[in-house]
This record gives C-alpha cells, sequence and structure tokens, in this order.
C-alpha cells in the first residue's frame, strides 16, 4: 500500500484516537473517569466529523463513516444545547 502525502497527512490527526482506542482497558488510563460535564464536546464533536470524513476518504465501509458522523453531530448537538443553556443562565446586565 502506497500512502501519498496527502494520504498521510489526514491520518496524522487520527493517532491520538489509536491511542486512546487500544489503551482504554488498561487500569492506569482515566479516559473514562471524566464527568459528563468536564468532557470538551465542542472538540469531540469535530474530532468524531473528521474522523468520519478519513474513514470516508480511505472507502471504509459506509456503516463505520455513518457512526463516527452520528457520534459527531450528536456531540455537537449537546454543545450548542449547553452553550444557549449556560448563556440563558447568565444575568445581563
Amino acid at each position: 500500500m502506497n500512502l501519498s502525502t496527502l494520504d498521510i497527512l489526514i491520518l496524522i490527526p487520527l493517532l491520538p484516537l489509536g491511542l486512546v482506542a487500544f489503551t482504554w482497558w488498561l487500569p492506569w488510563e482515566k479516559f473514562l473517569d471524566l464527568a459528563w460535564d468536564e468532557l470538551p464536546k465542542v472538540f469531540l464533536a469535530l474530532y468524531f466529523l473528521y474522523a468520519s470524513f478519513a474513514v470516508f476518504y480511505f472507502k471504509w465501509g459506509w456503516w463505520i463513516v455513518f457512526v463516527l458522523a452520528s457520534i459527531g453531530i450528536f456531540f455537537l448537538f449537546v454543545a450548542i444545547r449547553e452553550s444557549i443553556h449556560s448563556s440563558a443562565k447568565k444575568p445581563t446586565l
């Protein structure tokens, strides 16, 4: 398999996802100890949407693209909802 420069540039941002996927079960890793409020939802939304683009670019199964895009859209809606609720809670002067 010959990778072009563009292929490598698309794969580089996905390296942290691979590390998390292969080490989440280790007892000294604390990936799953974050509370729901502490998750960076906008970052996760954009990251999952990018991952779905990368999977689409490398012509993997359509269902993987769909699952990753669905997770990204879910996090995006949650981030928008939290942003609206946090701006509604702030008192205006």
